[in-house]
C-alpha cells in the first residue's frame, strides 16, 4: 500500500511538472528552485540527506557488484520492484533468488551523473549506469538510465521501493 501511495504522489508531483506551472520556492541554502504550483512540496536543501542517499545509492552498486543478495535485501523495502530494460518486472523476492541462485550475475555496476531529489518523506534518485552482469546466460553490457525511489521508514531508514532501469540508445 505504501508503494502504491508513493506511487501516486511521485506521479502527481510529475504531472505538476509536466504541466509547466511552477514558483520559485527558496530552500535554506538560499538557492531558487521551481516547485509546481498546483502541487506544491517541501523541497529539503542538499546536505546531510543527500550525502545519505548518495552514499546508500553507492552502496547499492557496491552490493550488487558483489552479488551479495542479503546485503542489499536490508535496503530494498518487503514491497520493492525492479522494471529491466527489457520491460521485465521482479518482485524483491525474484530479483534476490535470482541473484543467489547464480542465475543473475553482477560483475560490475557503476553510478555517474547522480542526481537527488526530495519530497517531503520521499526521494528519487536518477543516474546514468554502467552494467556487466549476466542473465540466464545473456550478457547484458549497456549503459542505461536508472530511477530509484527511496522512502524513509518507520525507523528513520531510508529503503528503496522501486527501481527502473531503461537502455541508453547507441549512436
Amino acid at each position: 500500500m505504501r508503494f502504491l501511495k508513493t506511487m501516486a504522489f511521485v506521479a502527481a508531483l510529475a504531472q505538476g511538472s509536466a504541466s509547466g506551472q511552477s514558483v520559485p520556492v527558496d530552500n535554506k541554502s538560499g538557492a531558487s528552485v521551481q516547485a509546481p504550483v498546483d502541487n506544491p512540496v517541501q523541497i529539503q536543501a542538499p546536505g546531510a540527506g543527500e550525502r545519505e542517499l548518495r552514499t546508500l545509492h553507492s552502496d547499492l552498486a557496491r552490493l550488487m557488484s558483489k552479488n551479495d543478495a542479503q546485503g542489499l535485501g536490508v535496503h530494498l523495502s518487503d514491497d520493492w520492484t525492479f522494471t529491466s530494460a527489457n520491460g521485465n518486472v521482479l518482485a524483491k523476492a525474484e530479483f534476490l533468488a535470482s541473484i543467489k541462485s547464480g542465475e543473475l550475475k553482477f560483475e560490475s555496476l557503476t553510478f555517474a551523473d547522480t542526481k537527488v531529489r526530495f519530497y517531503e518523506s520521499t526521494a528519487v534518485v536518477s543516474a546514468s549506469s554502467t552494467v556487466k552482469a549476466v542473465f540466464k546466460g545473456v550478457d547484458v553490457h549497456d549503459p542505461q538510465r536508472s530511477t530509484d525511489i527511496f522512502v524513509r521508514d518507520d525507523h528513520g531508514r531510508w529503503k528503496c521501493v522501486l527501481t527502473h532501469v531503461t537502455r541508453v540508445a547507441k549512436k
